[in-house]
């Protein structure tokens, strides 16, 4: 029965991510968040709230990173990412926590050089609960504190280390004012339309363990026209 469950997504030719029907499934925060930040061969991405993992997946296929480290509470979620890893023949450089990220603890030594994290978009109290609690625990933040992620993004990050957050437009002061808080300087920002003639619903920040003071707010990005069409930039975002 919960084999039957798991459906397979075919994001190229050689790459194959494993989903389940009735759990959180990715969508375009994770496209967008993986083709904002900026990865090095060379470096180690700590992946946090990383769901099915699609976000490190991606990242894999865009910039082939030394390792990828996977943080997710769910341990469903945890086995379908060992299951994409295993199948795509790349688990020899994945490595999976299956802990809340309060008690994240890593070995002694490893650090990290970037960090992507979509975290939960509703805070406590706002937006419907699912009565799904894996959906529940993927859109609220009954179980995360942005406050506890900042802290332990500055432990884990090497000095001039980069994290990658993509979060709903109204929570915007919060994030800024919570990395600049925890030694996270925001360098980068862009705001994500769905439509150029209504609010931003999304944005994306890159920020820099102890950076200076600095920030670029980048032009902003729409992913449909005033038609409903689909933008080029939005298309060609979408072809690993």
């Amino acid at each position: 029965m919960e084999q039957n469950r798991e459906i397979s997504s075919h994001i190229s030719e050689n790459f194959t991510i494993f989903q389940r029907e009735d759990c959180f499934k990715f969508g375009t925060d994770a496209v967008l968040l993986s083709r904002f930040a900026k990865i090095r061969k060379k470096d180690v991405l700590f992946d946090i709230c990383s769901g099915t993992g699609a976000v490190g997946f991606f990242c894999q296929l865009l910039y082939d990173p030394k390792e990828i480290h996977f943080v997710e509470i769910d341990p469903v979620m945890t086995k379908l990412s060992q299951k994409t890893a295993s199948y795509n023949d790349i688990e020899e450089k994945c490595r999976f926590y299956c802990t809340d990220i309060r008690d994240l603890s890593v070995s002694d030594g490893v650090m990290a050089d970037v960090i992507t994290v979509n975290p939960p978009y509703f805070l406590e109290k706002s937006g419907k609960l699912s009565q799904n609690e894996n959906l529940k625990t993927a859109r609220h933040t009954q179980q995360f504190s942005h406050s506890v992620l900042f802290l332990k993004a500055y432990r884990i990050l090497r000095d001039g280390g980069r994290i990658f957050l993509i979060q709903r437009a109204q929570n915007l002061a919060e994030i800024l004012s919570g990395l600049r808080e925890h030694r996270l300087e925001p360098k980068r920002l862009r705001m994500v339309y769905g439509n150029p003639k209504k609010d931003a619903n999304l944005f994306l920040v890159e920020a820099v363990k102890n950076g200076g003071v600095w920030m670029d707010c980048l032009p902003p990005l729409n992913l449909y026209d005033e038609n409903g069409e689909m933008t080029e930039e939005f298309r060609l975002m979408q072809e690993f």
